[in-house]
């Protein structure tokens, strides 16, 4: 028995090195970037809340503030600069952490089955269990090291050492118990788009399970692993037992994916995907209802994600100003014109922009990762054209970005109204939605053109979104200068409802993503597939 366990595991750690030297520059990159992003809690609300006092009337502001309990949980010890930083940090970063989690286990597992790889390494003396096992060590490894890393960086920027540490360990078990739930579901499902798509979608629910039982003050918190990192309280009185849920969860989760993986055949799933339609039921062209059908998917979940957090934003628009008049260097980062409610609006329609450029980007880079996976071969022997293929995809991107920001503004005027603010902003909300498309599309048109590269040059419109959430972190400190603030193209956004809408920023950041397309699309038509 024990010969066969080790037979099973066998050649981990060649390919524990293997998946290091893969990830050489992405994953050094990501662990950066993540550890400085924490930074930028504390950070934040050193500027906003530099005295005491004004600690003391945010936590009036937001005592018994229902919305807000249903995002970031309840409110322990933030009349503290610590249980403050925390009561944001935590429930986020929690999420972060576990998508990064998510996306690396993917990465290294169903990925490189679903393109061969898996099959090339099994053919030498590699064990059955040992690809698993190596991507739970390296996402295990890399999360582990993150932790260190926040850890270091919040105490050194002067947050309880003992809080600290309970804060990191909740996120970092919140993280653990989705990697090994990613390991489960990359064994049920066969692809790993569909293996992102489930783990995301649990970690909405999970999500979603917590707020509902954190305004219900019910058991339903401890169902969910999202819950159990705020449940710890790490500046309030810390519940060190509640640690041992999620490392009881990965290990069970840990031990069924195992399990799941050695009775399962190679490149399949316990669910067999269902067949297609034997014909083509559509008033779509062929190639954009090719396209529909295979990114439908992926738009109802961004659509989903994004609409939730409209909801939950737009009821905080009631309660702005008086959460805003406890900061007025708050108020100051976040007014743009007009009345604070408009400028409220208008700052999460921005916020919003950019994280619908991440299905943007997705979409847009769609047929560079049809050719990484050779289907694109089959669809273009059937007489398809390379770029109306190309563009069929390029248009989903394109007017699925005018959706979301569309259902962004009437979701947003809905929780608003909700919440007891009247609708009479919604049709103002729904029309400032589409202004903020633009700049998504620039970075849509710079996915068009890494694609036209390379299927390679995917990281560049990554770096370039990355960027561009970065310097819209920093511009709200006050800490960059306008010359790097104009390098994004959110900042020539007017910020509608708030200002009036311009139309000639908005013309040639429409031009620019036209004109950066075009020319992905030409190198695209040039070159040889890879």
């Amino acid at each position: 028995m024990r010969d066969r366990i080790r037979d099973s595991f066998a050649g981990t750690g060649k390919l524990v090195r293997f998946a290091l030297r893969r990830d050489r520059i992405v994953l050094p990159i990501s662990v950066a970037a993540l550890a400085i992003w924490i930074l930028l809690y504390p950070i934040q609300y050193e500027i906003y809340y530099p005295t005491q006092s004004e600690i003391d009337a945010y936590a009036a502001a937001t005592a018994g503030n229902a919305a807000l309990e249903a995002f970031l949980g309840p409110g322990r010890a933030i009349d503290t600069f610590d249980g403050l930083t925390a009561w944001e940090m935590g429930p986020v970063f929690s999420i972060i952490a576990s998508l990064f989690a998510m996306f690396m286990v993917v990465r290294h597992t169903r990925s490189d089955e679903e393109d061969g790889r898996t099959e090339l390494l099994l053919s030498a003396p590699i064990g059955r269990l040992s690809q698993l096992a190596a991507a739970l060590v390296v996402t295990g490894g890399a999360l582990a090291l993150q932790a260190v890393l926040w850890w270091v960086g919040l105490v050194a920027f002067g947050l309880d050492p003992v809080g600290t540490t309970v804060q990191v360990l909740a996120i970092l078990g919140c993280a653990f118990v989705f990697m090994a739930l990613t390991g489960v579901v990359t064994q049920v499902v066969s692809h790993a788009r569909s293996a992102r798509g489930v783990v995301g979608s649990l970690i909405g629910a999970f999500y979603v399970i917590r707020g509902v039982a954190d305004l219900g003050d019910n058991f339903l918190t401890w169902l969910s692993p999202i819950g159990w990192a705020i449940a710890t309280r790490p500046f309030s009185d810390p519940s060190w037992w509640v640690l041992l849920l999620p490392l009881a969860a990965t290990v069970i989760l840990t031990a069924t994916a195992f399990s799941l993986l050695s009775r399962r055949d190679l490149g399949a799933g316990y669910l067999r995907p269902r067949p297609g339609p034997p014909a083509l039921r559509s008033r779509l062209p062929a190639p954009m209802a090719f396209a529909w059908r295979i990114q439908r998917g992926a738009l109802r979940g961004w659509l989903f994600g994004l609409g939730i957090a409209a909801i939950l934003y737009g009821s905080l628009g009631k309660e702005v100003e008086a959460l805003l008049e406890s900061s007025p260097q708050f108020t100051e980062a976040l007014f743009a014109g007009g009345e604070i409610t408009d400028s409220y609006f208008a700052t999460m329609l921005d916020f919003y922009a950019i994280v619908a450029s991440g299905f943007v980007i997705g979409s847009a880079l769609r047929p560079g990762s049809e050719e990484k996976a050779g289907r694109a071969e089959l669809v273009l022997a059937s007489g398809v054209g390379k770029v109306r293929w190309a563009t069929s995809h390029i248009a989903i991107a394109f007017l699925g970005a005018v959706l979301l920001m569309l259902v962004c503004g009437f979701l947003s005027g809905v929780g608003f109204g909700l919440a007891g603010g009247g609708f009479d902003r919604l049709g103002d909300l729904v029309a400032a939605g589409p202004v903020f498309v633009p700049a998504t599309l620039v970075l849509g048109g710079v996915a068009v053109l890494s694609f036209g590269i390379s299927p390679r040059a995917s990281f560049l419109p990554w770096a370039a979104l990355g960027i561009s959430a970065l310097i819209l972190t920093l511009q709200s400190l006050s800490a960059i200068s306008e010359r790097l603030v104009d390098l994004s193209p959110f900042s020539h956004l007017p910020l509608v409802p708030a200002q009036p809408i311009e139309f000639w920023p908005l013309a040639w950041l429409t031009l620019i993503a036209g004109s950066l397309s075009v020319v992905g699309l030409e190198l695209w038509r040039r070159r040889d597939l890879n």
